[in-house]
């Protein structure tokens, strides 16, 4: 998965509506520096697949959601596909030892574009995990 992430052009099905497409290709651009959102999360309210959104009143909790899912508590996951849950996790991680460490440990993973703030912060020197 992650090298078909990483080479495979972003295929979009024609189902998708034109607005919802230019969303996805935006926001999953392989190129960091022109993805929707780089020079800030204006660019992503602004992009006309939101246009019927009254940000300002989301902002302020004024909006009522069209679905409320009706969970028990935080932590009820009813409504996330049961494959996804038990999806064997050996068909995405070729590096299994990045599992056992701590988000401290790996600062940096090569090939990805993001990094957590909080992770910049801890660190000015990134540390380098080679991913296949």
């Amino acid at each position: 998965i992650f090298e078909c992430i990483k080479n495979e052009p972003l295929k979009i099905s024609k189902k998708i509506g034109p607005n919802a497409a230019s969303l996805l290709e935006g926001l999953l651009c392989k190129d960091p520096t022109v993805r929707l959102g780089t020079n800030g999360i204006h660019e992503i309210l602004a992009h006309p697949f939101f246009s019927d959104i009254d940000w300002v009143a989301v902002e302020r909790r004024e909006v009522i959601p069209p679905y409320i899912p009706k969970v028990k508590n935080d932590l009820d996951i009813k409504y996330i596909d049961y494959d996804l849950i038990e999806d064997d996790m050996d068909n995405t991680i070729h590096d299994r030892s990045i599992l056992t460490r701590t988000e401290k440990e790996v600062r940096y993973i090569k090939n990805f574009s993001y990094v957590s703030n909080i992770i910049q912060e801890q660190s000015t020197e990134f540390d380098t995990v080679e991913t296949k």
